[in-house]
């Protein structure tokens, strides 16, 4: 009887701790999932001297969306490109919803050049989809950055410089992808 009692409370605690990491709207990760199992997968890299590739990704104009179709419409959207997300990914690849409208994607073993691939094929993924008819979807901005994360290194700056280069593909008019770089010219806003 206290085996069954332990293997109960252990499953259940191992659901619990699953419910706590994932945005509930979304079905993908959440913050609390970013600082724990995102962690351990960037330590993982870290560990084992390997690339690790950061994708920041921002919904084009998402408030418009809310505001001309309304916060369900806008729901759908967000879910529908989680969707999108969930099937571009690998299975190892481990997906945010960072924010209102903006997801991180976490892919380990990648370096710059196939995590701008990966960004580009949701992209364009995302770019083609349509839920209604009569309802326009919006376009997603993706910021990337990849290196092999030294032992000094965060998860956070990543996100950080990965978010620089979102910023860069929404001044560029978004709907396009941007790879974060150590260029001047790349913080000059023209």
């Amino acid at each position: 009887d206290y085996i069954a009692i332990a293997l109960e409370h252990a499953q259940k605690h191992r659901f619990v701790t699953r419910q706590a990491m994932t945005d509930q709207l979304t079905g993908l990760a959440n913050r609390y999932g970013l600082e724990t199992h995102g962690m351990e997968i960037f330590q993982m890299a870290t560990d084992q001297d390997q690339s690790i590739g950061v994708l920041m990704i921002d919904i084009d104009h998402f408030k418009q969306i809310n505001d001309a179709y309304g916060h369900a419409y806008g729901d759908t959207v967000l879910k529908s490109i989680a969707q999108a997300i969930r099937a571009q990914i690998r299975n190892k690849d481990y997906a945010v919803r960072y924010g209102g409208e903006e997801f991180v994607v976490i892919l380990p073993g990648l370096g710059t050049r196939e995590a701008l691939i990966v960004a580009e094929r949701l992209r364009i993924k995302i770019a083609q989809m349509m839920i209604e008819k009569d309802r326009k979807f919006p376009t997603v901005s993706v910021g990337i950055y990849a290196a092999i994360p030294g032992a000094l290194d965060i998860l956070h700056e990543f996100i950080h410089r990965a978010d620089l280069a979102l910023y860069a593909a929404k001044e560029a008019g978004r709907n396009r992808s941007r790879v974060w770089s150590t260029n001047p010219e790349f913080y000059v806003k023209g």
